[in-house]
């Protein structure tokens, strides 16, 4: 009873943290839709402009190497943080499954960042589009959301996933991450695929440049806000 009381008085005091920490961080919503997935159900899609480590999502996905050594760009950021226990768990993960082949996903907990997880999604290197980049891509968007889901989680927020020193066209990057969300909305709207628990999908990037891809994106497919 003691250890399970600490454990929670540990919790509190880690959410007292990350509410102090957290509480001037915010994000810009550019976009915002809600697409229909049952008679009861919707789906929140929305773009956003800022620090993905500091968005108040259930959770957060790292554009990871099938090592899990996060050592530049994104991943790093989310290492510096959350802290060395992402890293820790990461080698733990890697020691124990192997290397994350390209389109899978495997999930860390999130440190002292605000999240529930961190699921690191591996996505492929841009070889010109002659490697199945493109379906790898969305595969890697779908497992992450999927992952979500298996874990009971409600909101996600994604980073534009290959589309930086792997060198996949921010486009093209754009445009298939949102058609992996229209599959999803058309997967579970014919009863091909379960609701499941995500109900709020977030594309978070903090350059203008790929946010602006993803707003122009959201724009041709003709959400309605």
């Amino acid at each position: 009873m003691f250890t399970k009381f600490a454990s929670n008085l540990n919790e509190s005091q880690r959410l007292l943290t990350l509410s102090s920490h957290f509480c001037f961080a915010t994000s810009s919503t550019l976009r915002l839709a809600k697409l229909p997935l049952t008679s009861s159900r919707t789906l929140l899609l929305s773009v956003k402009m800022g620090d993905i480590t500091e968005e108040v999502a259930d959770a957060i996905v790292n554009a990871a190497n099938s090592e899990l050594r996060h050592g530049g760009g994104l991943a790093a950021a989310i290492v510096k943080k959350g802290g060395k226990a992402i890293q820790n768990e990461s080698d733990e993960y890697v020691q124990a499954n192997g290397p994350i082949p390209t389109g899978k996903v495997a999930v860390t907990g999130p440190g002292s960042m605000w999240c529930k997880k961190v699921i690191h999604a591996v996505g492929p290197v841009w070889k010109g589009g002659v490697k199945n980049e493109k379906e790898l891509l969305k595969e890697a968007t779908l497992n992450s959301i999927q992952q979500a889901n298996d874990l009971g989680l409600k909101s996600i927020a994604l980073p534009a996933i290959s589309s930086g020193i792997y060198g996949f066209p921010k486009p093209l990057c754009a445009q298939i991450m949102f058609q992996a969300v229209l599959e999803l909305q058309k997967e579970i709207q014919s009863g091909t695929r379960a609701v499941g628990t995500v109900e709020d999908i977030r594309f978070v990037n903090f350059d203008t440049p790929t946010v602006d891809v993803f707003v122009k994106e959201f724009d041709i497919l003709g959400f309605k806000q």
